[in-house]
């Protein structure tokens, strides 16, 4: 399939925007700064439904063919359950090391510890929700593996539209768990699949299920005319959240998504489907194209650093600008590095258990059969 790398460029950037979110906020109370508040619940919001938007249209290009859609189905959900547990199991050992190492600092029972922190994050709300303490950012993984399941049942009973109605229904709905708390408070997790993944994924599968008709009306726009409309949903944004929180008194930790998302969304994507090509072999779309790598692991490296400048007691730059963006920008990179090297040593695993079981029947001219299967199956 053509490689789209303008929308690798755009990934790139928007998984740049959640590392430096994640950076300034962990371990850090960015809910005393006003200013540093507000921009958080303001402007990255359109990156997750990005990440959304664009698997749905990609899956959708991949499954239009009746023939194969069930075969690349059984795959993809094979690859992201794949990805979730593995990353699962790995910050639930970091964090249970974690855990028993400040224990121990600290003079506290081990065993009580790990055992509090087992019954808080080990359960099955893990398999919808996600979340754990250095892994919280995981909830992506489970709301894309679920809004996916669904997205495939209305496309095998040929009820695209129905989904993409109902998916629309339910965001709006889901505002009053988040940014529209102040007008009605709605006391459930709306950031998940289904008031939140289901909608995105189903709008870009509809885009592609329906994409020479909808090209056809998007390139009669220019590119700038999509900037502008970036920059007036931005603006639609900012007023939202100065109504819901500051005129209505709001809650101000709550946010994720408000009604100018997905409009908002949809501009970056429209940008990215009519200019296909910017940027290709770069250093930028290169990393675009390993976004979800960057993703899942960055909360690893952002642990590793914080914790390392709270030992060598330099925790105060954290309180400077200029430190945070070159700080996010060095976990950005360390990331991806730290993904590429870990993928590299599971696929090493994976070849290695693969030859042991196979033995001494694995003949010369099968091995590189059997390789390229490993690879396949590669996180």
């Amino acid at each position: 399939m053509e490689r789209y790398t303008t929308i690798d460029v755009v990934k790139c950037f928007a998984v740049f925007i959640v590392v430096c979110l994640h950076t300034v906020t962990y371990g850090y109370d960015w809910q005393s700064s006003e200013h540093i508040s507000f921009i958080i619940g303001v402007f990255p919001r359109w990156v997750i439904p990005f990440f959304f938007i664009v698997s749905g249209y990609f899956f959708g290009q991949k499954v239009m063919n009746n023939f194969t859609s069930k075969a690349y189905f059984s795959r993809y959900m094979f690859k992201l359950i794949g990805l979730f547990i593995t990353w699962y199991l790995f910050y639930l050992i970091y964090d249970l090391i974690l855990r028993a190492v400040l224990a121990i600092y600290m003079g506290l029972n081990v065993s009580s510890e790990l055992n509090q922190y087992i019954k808080t994050f080990v359960n099955i709300d893990a398999l919808y929700y996600g979340e754990g303490m250095t892994s919280y950012h995981l909830w992506y993984l489970t709301a894309l593996i679920w809004s996916i399941v669904i997205l495939y049942v209305f496309i095998r009973i040929r009820k695209l539209g129905l989904l993409l109605i109902l998916g629309a229904i339910l965001n709006i709905i889901g505002l009053f768990g988040q940014t529209y708390t102040s007008i009605f408070h709605l006391p459930i997790q709306t950031k998940d699949a289904l008031f939140f993944g289901v909608f995105y994924t189903t709008l870009g599968c509809y885009i592609a299920f329906h994409y020479k008709w909808i090209m056809q009306k998007v390139r009669g726009i220019k590119s700038r005319y999509f900037i502008y409309l970036i920059l007036l949903f931005s603006l639609i944004q900012v007023m939202e959240r100065l109504i819901t929180v500051f005129v209505l008194d709001g809650e101000r930790t709550i946010g994720d998504y408000y009604l100018s998302t997905a409009p908002l969304t949809l501009c970056f994507l429209f940008i990215a489907l009519k200019n296909k090509s910017i940027g290709p072999k770069t250093f930028i779309a290169k990393m675009g194209k390993n976004a979800v790598g960057i993703y899942v692991s960055h909360l690893f490296i952002i642990s590793i650093a914080a914790l390392s400048l709270n030992f060598m007691g330099l925790e105060y730059l954290r309180n400077n600008i200029l430190f945070n963006l070159i700080f996010a920008l060095v976990i950005f990179i360390f990331s991806y590095y730290f993904y590429k090297v870990f993928n590299l040593c599971l696929y090493r695993i994976n070849l290695l258990f693969s030859l042991l079981r196979f033995g001494n029947n694995t003949s010369k001219n099968s091995a590189p059969m059997m390789e390229e299967e490993v690879k396949k199956t590669a996180i």
